[in-house]
């Protein structure tokens, strides 16, 4: 298990790589170790693995003076949940996850005596004051209108440099970037894998190669000449002394991270007036909304963004009920 090794810092949330302390270190290797013995899949120990080492790299950067399991409070796992979904923008099966991935490690540290039961930190929801909302595939899927989606990408295509930092080939990184996610309804994660190798691809076949979840291959058709326009001017225009074939790149010529991109989709919901909570995640939802209200067939949809299984994809089905509603009324008295 030792490939688990050391969590380090990502560059974005410290410039100094840092490593986990110690005996924190310790904690994380023998319930990894655990996992392993109980007989889990080496996808799912690697699964949370990872969960532990986002929430390590974020605990450590907002309070570096952590040096054991101890030290760790609740109202530092609260900070992280709302890090989650304000600023990493996680979809909510997402966060659950890795809600679930944490609360177990922290068991299993009450478990194996490591910490006392009224010394753990992570939160008890069940006797929680504020009553957690039993979210589901049922709930409202939150994307952009076409006319809200008109009107944000106006705001990326009309943007002005008034500062005088903004280079010219970001704003056509932003164009193309954008115009990406909401032509193909790229997951974030599977955005910020893209490498200029991809893009060239692209230009030539008229197919974009994805590995999304479960290193998965799955080919997204993009052959309209505007896409491909947008991506071939930011081809030119991206920088050639970058060090890395991360398709995507901060002004400082470093791979973009997902945190990157929410920003960017922060920014531009203000300048288009928008007001709607909008993620990568919900600009996902908006492909696929566009797709329903276009008849496309579900099953198109499934594959097109790479949902394992179709009542994944079911969710999206009620956004064209006003249009069934409106079918139905024409129906003639009787």
């Amino acid at each position: 298990m030792k490939q688990q090794g050391l969590i380090r810092l990502s560059q974005k949330d410290q410039e100094k790589t840092c490593e986990v302390p110690p005996e924190i270190e310790m904690h994380i290797d023998s319930f990894l170790g655990q996992l392993s013995n109980a007989g889990r899949a080496e996808k799912t120990i690697q699964a949370y693995h990872q969960d532990l080492k986002i929430f390590f790299e974020w605990l450590l950067s907002h309070y570096p003076s952590i040096r054991s399991i101890h030290d760790i409070t609740r109202p530092q796992i609260h900070h992280f949940f709302g890090y989650l979904d304000r600023t990493r923008g996680n979809s909510y099966s997402t966060r659950k996850r890795r809600i679930s991935s944490l609360g177990l490690f922290f068991e299993t540290l009450v478990h194996d005596r490591v910490l006392d039961a009224q010394e753990n930190p992570f939160p008890d929801f069940k006797q929680h004051p504020i009553k957690q909302k039993n979210l589901s595939k049922d709930q409202p899927v939150v994307y952009l209108e076409y006319e809200e989606m008109l009107t944000f990408m106006n705001s990326v295509f009309k943007r002005d440099d008034k500062k005088g930092g903004r280079k010219d080939w970001m704003k056509a990184r932003d164009i193309c970037l954008f115009d990406l996610l909401l032509s193909t309804g790229l997951r974030i994660s599977e955005l910020c894998s893209l490498t200029v190798e991809n893009g060239h691809d692209v230009i030539v076949k008229n197919l974009l190669g994805v590995v999304g979840k479960g290193n998965k291959y799955r080919p997204i058709p993009i052959s309209k000449e505007t896409h491909l326009e947008r991506l071939r001017d930011y081809l030119n225009k991206r920088p050639a002394e970058a060090e890395t074939d991360a398709l995507f790149l901060t002004k400082s010529l470093k791979p973009m991270q997902p945190r990157d991109i929410q920003y960017l989709i922060k920014t531009y919901s203000k300048r288009s007036n928008i007001h709607k909570n909008i993620t990568p995640h919900k600009l996902r939802h908006t492909f696929a909304s566009l797709l329903i209200k276009n008849d496309v067939d579900i099953r198109k949809i499934q594959l097109l963004l790479g949902h394992a299984s179709i009542s994944t994809t079911q969710i999206y089905t009620h956004i064209n009920i006003q249009d069934q509603r409106d079918a139905i009324d024409k129906l003639p008295e009787w």
